[in-house]
């Protein structure tokens, strides 16, 4: 309830990532047009840092949530460091268009009909 009332930016926990997101999703509620929250991540590297999100708390998830999760991670990082078309990528086992689970597949399609709205790095 933090949160909600503005004392707090952030949560932190180190408990049950499923109970986590479910009681975020109950008392703060998502987005509009938003699904599913994410859990978020930057991950330090070489040349600048690395926006991840779904870390764990999505079993499974379709490619409109997959979407929703390339949206929310161009939106962070661009607020986070002021990058204007962040690069955006789907983790998949392989780069080939065939590869990997058909809702991956899917995902990586409806982002490239962004076009240029975003940066897809697939």
């Amino acid at each position: 309830m933090s949160v909600r009332n503005g004392y707090a930016h952030a949560v932190v926990s180190a408990g049950n990532t499923g109970a986590l997101m479910a009681m975020s999703k109950i008392c703060l509620g998502t987005l509009s047009g938003i699904d599913r929250p994410a859990i978020a991540a930057v991950l330090p590297a070489i040349d600048k840092d690395i926006v991840a999100l779904d870390l764990g708390a999505n079993a499974e998830c379709n490619s409109q949530n997959l979407v929703e999760f390339a949206i929310m991670g161009h939106v962070l990082y661009h607020v986070l460091y002021g990058e204007e078309k962040p690069s955006i990528g789907l983790l998949n086992i392989g780069s080939e268009e065939t590869k990997g689970r058909e809702e991956i597949r899917e995902a990586a399609t409806i982002l490239r009909g962004f076009g240029d709205k975003i940066n897809l790095s697939i």
